[in-house]
């Protein structure tokens, strides 16, 4: 539907109104709730990179307007029948990250995209403890995307009014939240680099600027090491660029899986990668990375029919602010300990 023009009069933006929310009379409780929540959606939940950051102001919406108190969205996996919680609010029966399978009744109501209300969620292993559920399907173009799940310590708490409430706002939600997870791929896919899945030059050298501020306002320390597959043209010259790619892919991977979800790992360029470790101070980063490179001397790598060692790299560490109080001399330090290394 499209909407009113700008500057349009009250009466002509009151049918307008009115329409959105049909079937509910926008003049009840229930259509002035749909009303309030779909103005507000479009004027204040604006995209962003940060998924998380979206989907907890989209319940926090939900609960000022539509009266939400615990609410729940779940994002269908494609590998599994399963679904995960991506974001909630109020009475957290789960972990953001967990998954759940869900029941024949979560599966009908998606297969059939219509709101079902569940007034006795006793016998529902998802539930956890609550008394009833409203489970709210969120599609796109016939395609079910997500699971809004509101529930109530009382049974029998919704109505046949609250789940016409719902299915008017679903669809607006669907749409939103498509917008939203395209948007953050597209947003992913710009900090990437492609061969490795690691984050690029540019996202690391953002990512080290806000490190540096963050860290002088607080008085912080942190490290950045450099790694450089040394051996990385031997392995292509013997058995080409192919096994040269899954050598960087498998640092990459590596590297990923040994540090923190808060420390930064990117491909800095050609055989070269670094790491960013907030608030660790350079023994500590020592530590980390000697621990590193034992697994890499552990490590194998697999291209076709071909297995190898894991090639010859060094590694040099600098830490903020002993070593450098700027961007270019943090880098220039570590690639200097990172050539001596060379020697060793």
């Amino acid at each position: 539907m499209t909407g009113p023009a700008r500057g349009s009069d009250p009466e002509d933006l009151q049918k307008y109104l009115s329409g959105l929310v049909a079937p509910l009379d926008s003049n009840t409780p229930a259509g002035r709730k749909a009303v309030s929540f779909l103005v507000r959606l479009g004027v204040e939940v604006r995209l962003q990179a940060s998924l998380a950051t979206f989907t907890d102001h989209l319940l926090r919406l939900l609960s000022e307007t539509v009266g939400y108190g615990s609410v729940s969205l779940y994002f269908h996996q494609a590998d599994s029948a399963e679904l995960m919680l991506v974001a909630a609010l109020g009475t957290r029966r789960l972990r953001v990250g967990e998954r759940v399978s869900g029941s024949e009744v979560w599966g009908e109501a998606a297969a059939g995209q219509t709101v079902r209300a569940i007034p006795d969620a006793s016998a529902a292993s998802e539930a956890r403890g609550a008394g009833s559920l409203l489970l709210i399907p969120l599609a796109v173009e016939g395609k079910v995307q997500a699971m809004l799940v509101v529930d109530d310590e009382r049974q029998g708490a919704f109505s046949g009014e609250d789940i016409t409430l719902a299915q008017v706002i679903r669809p607006h939600l669907a749409m939103k939240l498509r917008e939203a997870r395209l948007y953050e791929a597209a947003q992913q896919a710009s900090t990437r680099d492609p061969l490795t899945g690691a984050r690029n030059r540019r996202y690391f050298s953002d990512a080290l600027e806000q490190e540096i501020a963050r860290s002088r306002r607080y008085g912080y320390s942190f490290t950045l090491a450099l790694i450089d597959v040394n051996g990385l043209k031997a392995a292509n010259d013997t058995y080409g660029h192919l096994m040269g790619d899954q050598v960087l892919v498998a640092l990459a991977r590596l590297l990923t899986d040994n540090l923190r979800a808060s420390d930064v790992v990117a491909r800095y360029g050609g055989d070269e990668f670094v790491a960013l470790l907030p608030q660790t101070q350079k023994v500590a980063g020592q530590l980390v990375m000697k621990r590193v490179m034992g697994r890499l001397d552990e490590a194998s790598v697999t291209c076709g029919s071909a297995v190898i060692a894991f090639p010859a790299r060094s590694w040099g560490l600098a830490a903020y602010p002993e070593d450098g109080a700027t961007a270019d001399e943090l880098v220039a330090a570590a690639d200097r300990e990172m050539y001596r290394s060379r020697g060793r």
